[in-house]
């Protein structure tokens, strides 16, 4: 187990990792080298039989726009890497997303592992919260840490407790049933039976109720008024996490998007994998300029749904297949939003009908045809519906979201 950038380095540099190996290629096209052949990740632990670790999707490994993370367990007789040659970075470089590790298991966890250890059957991790990859305020740890407990069987979570506080990188040991972790703060902090019960992580959040209305999956009043979570009220309990500014609404409380991307974050749920089956997709909206893109969840070019707002005021809803003819669709409205007033939007798809309808201020303005060739999966699975956007975030107000 070695680190090119050194086991003290925690400024998480997206090409050097802790690696399970022998070599690492250093320089813009050697670095994918490590985790495609040998384990590798942001940190790692292991035993006699097994590497865990926290590290990028195999997808990820490329040059894209925001990263994904798993926890993964891998077999460590697997580990088997070729002697180090300098050219094969060259003129391997286009098969960099070629893996060659396999995994036990992959799960994902809802914090950036920065401290980790194994005992016995379980996995202790510890770190901020996934928004943190957008939030500078969460990265810091000023909205706490959270605590997560795994199996090392099948990577299920047996427990999850908030902390407030976050441990330093790889700050964490184990002995004798107590948990210790040097803080970001100074402290060193011990964990154990006889010590005060830490409080459980949203444990509301993980249960899925029935929608309080037939096929909402999603409905955000954005009446919280602060904090960092917007609550779910359709019952599914699909709550956003929110980066942006509370700001008086249309209705209650809203939120201010300020153009940078993600001041909204709704998470990868099943409920917004659409399939080939119709949605429903209404909010409010009081945009500051157009030419934004106000939310998406999207894999561009393989699939992705957006809704943009265009240069002239009209707003757009896109859905894509992959970009071959055929397989993209553009419904836009044939009223432009006002900058001055709260405009309501609603797109309703509907597949079978390959139809695409328009409402503005509960009017219907437009209806857009489906290609008949566009019939593939708009599931868009592993990405999270961001608002805004990251391309031309959307500047301005957004509230009473509702997905069907």
């Amino acid at each position: 187990l070695f680190s090119p950038a050194g086991f003290l380095d925690d400024n998480w540099w997206h090409r050097t990792y802790w690696v399970f190996g022998k070599h690492f290629y250093a320089g813009y096209i050697g670095w994918f080298f490590a985790g495609r052949e040998v384990p590798a990740g942001r940190i790692l632990t292991f035993n006699e039989s097994t590497i865990y670790g926290f590290a990028y999707k195999p997808s990820y490994y490329r040059n894209i726009t925001g990263w994904k993370y798993h926890l993964f367990a891998t077999d460590i007789s697997q580990v088997k890497q070729p002697p180090p040659d300098y050219t094969r970075a060259q003129r391997e470089f286009r098969v960099r997303n070629m893996f060659k590790v396999k995994f036990k298991w992959t799960v994902d966890v809802p914090l950036l592992v920065r401290a980790m250890i194994q005992a016995n059957d379980l996995l202790f991790l510890a770190g901020p919260p996934q928004r943190a990859l957008r939030s500078m305020t969460a990265y810091e740890g000023k909205r706490g840490g959270l605590l997560i407990v795994v199996s090392t069987k099948d990577g299920s979570i047996v427990r999850s407790y908030r902390l407030n506080f976050l441990p330093t990188f790889d700050g964490m040991a184990g002995i004798a049933k107590k948990l210790f972790m040097t803080t970001t703060d100074g402290r060193v902090i011990c964990l154990g039976a006889e010590g005060k019960p830490l409080l459980a992580m949203h444990p509301e959040r993980r249960v899925k109720g029935k929608p309080v209305e037939e096929g909402l999956v999603g409905y955000w009043k954005f009446d919280d008024g602060k904090g960092d979570t917007a609550m779910d009220s359709s019952g599914r309990g699909n709550d956003a996490e929110v980066c942006g500014t509370w700001v008086m609404g249309k209705f209650g409380t809203c939120i201010y998007t300020d153009g940078l991307p993600g001041a909204i974050t709704i998470c990868d749920d099943p409920d917004f994998q659409f399939g080939t089956s119709d949605f429903s997709i209404a909010f409010w909206v009081k945009p500051d300029a157009f030419g934004k893109r106000i939310m998406g969840k999207e894999n561009f070019p393989r699939n992705w749904w957006v809704i943009n707002l265009l240069d002239d005021g009209r707003v757009e809803l896109v859905l894509g297949e992959t970009r071959a003819s055929g397989k993209v669709a553009r419904a836009r409205s044939k009223t432009p939003l006002s900058t001055r007033a709260w405009n309501c939007v609603t797109f309703v798809v509907d597949r079978k009908a390959f139809t695409i309808h328009c409402y503005i201020n509960g009017k219907l303005d437009s209806v857009t045809k489906i290609p008949p060739t566009l019939t593939g999966s708009l599931s868009v699975v592993e990405h999270d519906i961001l608002i805004p956007s990251a391309f031309k975030p959307f500047v301005g107000l957004i509230d009473e979201l509702k997905i069907y």
